[in-house]
């Protein structure tokens, strides 16, 4: 059951890691359009801060999806609970199906409202500002797709977290047949 919260953990911190890279690709793309007098190092080291931010998180998520029985012993998270178990009558690739499609529905309906604010902008300021930043735009058309793409191909993405039990529990299953999962 531990195993599954921290995988759903991980799969949210994927969200905020997407989100991240995301931004940081914008500013990429905006920053050498800009003037170079009107940055100063720390802009630079920001942009570092921020690379070295969503690696810890990508390091992080990967413990929690990839490696979660390792975290619940090396933690010792299930020490103080009793051995009764919880009947629960849904698959584990179930719940991470609808961890998967939740936070793909969550991005979607996060950034619609913002691209709906961001093209009534754009419309509002096209004739008064010539060259108005459509970064922001594209950074929400962006989201909505990844959201769309979470959602669309949440059972790919529950084989690849599988992957690994499955071959652990088919050792002679030497290629690691996909078809074994649920």
């Amino acid at each position: 059951m531990f195993s599954i919260v921290l995988k759903v953990l991980g799969i949210f911190f994927i969200k905020d890691i997407i989100n991240s890279i995301i931004q940081t690709g914008s500013f990429m793309l905006w920053m050498p359009k800009q003037n170079s007098a009107n940055f100063s190092n720390s802009d630079y080291s920001g942009l570092w801060i921020v690379i070295i931010v969503t690696l810890f998180y990508g390091i992080i998520s990967w413990l929690l999806i990839f490696k979660s029985d390792f975290l619940i012993s090396a933690l010792h998270i299930t020490k103080g609970f009793d051995d009764q178990v919880i009947p629960l009558n849904i698959h584990r690739s179930t719940i991470l199906s609808i961890s998967i499609i939740v936070i793909g529905g969550y991005m979607v309906a996060n950034e619609i409202p913002i691209l709906c604010r961001q093209l009534f902008t754009y419309y509002q300021q096209k004739g008064i500002i010539g060259n108005y930043n459509t970064s922001y735009t594209v950074v929400s058309v962006v989201k909505i797709i990844i959201g769309l793409l979470l959602m669309g191909l949440q059972r790919p993405l529950v084989n690849l977290i599988e992957l690994k039990r499955v071959k652990a529990s088919y050792p002679d299953n030497v290629k690691g047949d996909e078809t074994n999962i649920e």
